[in-house]
C-alpha cells in the first residue's frame, strides 16, 4: 500500500504526505528502492491498461523492479507454511496475502535489499524472520521540521509519478 499511497496517489493526506516524506528520505539517502514484481502486480491492478503501460514505462526509469524467481520461490515455499501455522481459513490475514507476502519477503531477501517497508506488521514479522529490518511507514517525521509538503519534488516517487501521467520516460 505505501507504494500506491505514493504512486497512485491512494490513501488519505495523512498517508500520502508520511509516503511523500518517505521517499524524500530515501531520495537524500540516495537509496535504491526496489519493487518486487509481486508488488507491482497486485500495483498495476486497478489501472487501465493505457495507465498500466504508462506506470511501468515510468517505475522501470526510477526504482529497481525485482523479478520473483527460482532461488525466491525456494525462500517463500519455506516461509508460506510458518506464516500459515495456527491460522484457520478464511481468517482476516487470508492464504493469498500470507503467499503475498511471503514472495515480496522472498524477493527482497534474494535481492539483498536489507530493508522492508510494509503497513502489514504479519508482512514485516516474515522479514524479521529472514534478518531483514522492518519498517512500517513512520507515523512522523524524525527531525523538528518534518515534511510539510514544501520540499522539492524531484524525488524517486515523484518522477515516477509524473512519468506515468505523461507516459514519458525522460528525467
Amino acid at each position: 500500500m505505501i507504494l500506491a499511497w505514493s504512486l497512485r496517489e491512494d490513501g488519505n493526506e495523512d498517508q500520502r504526505s508520511r509516503t511523500q516524506w518517505l521517499f524524500d528520505q530515501f531520495e537524500e539517502e540516495q537509496c535504491q528502492i526496489i519493487v518486487p514484481t509481486v508488488v507491482l502486480a497486485e500495483f498495476l491492478v486497478p489501472l487501465s491498461e493505457q495507465r498500466r503501460t504508462e506506470m511501468l514505462g515510468a517505475m522501470s526509469g526510477s526504482f529497481m523492479l525485482a523479478p520473483f524467481d527460482v532461488r525466491c520461490a525456494a525462500i517463500a515455499a519455506s516461509l508460506i507454511p510458518i506464516a500459515l501455522d495456527g491460522r484457520k481459513k478464511g481468517e482476516a490475514h487470508s492464504r493469498h496475502s500470507v503467499k503475498v507476502d511471503a514472495m515480496l519477503v522472498a524477493t527482497a531477501k534474494v535481492w539483498n535489499a536489507g530493508r522492508v517497508y510494509s503497513n502489514d506488521a504479519k508482512c514485516r514479522e516474515l522479514a524479521l524472520r529472514l534478518g531483514l529490518i522492518p519498517h512500517d511507514l513512520p507515523k512522523q517525521p524524525s527531525n523538528l521540521f518534518g515534511y510539510a509538503g514544501k520540499a522539492p519534488r524531484k524525488k524517486q516517487a515523484h518522477r515516477a509519478r509524473q512519468r506515468g501521467r505523461s507516459g514519458s520516460k525522460s528525467k
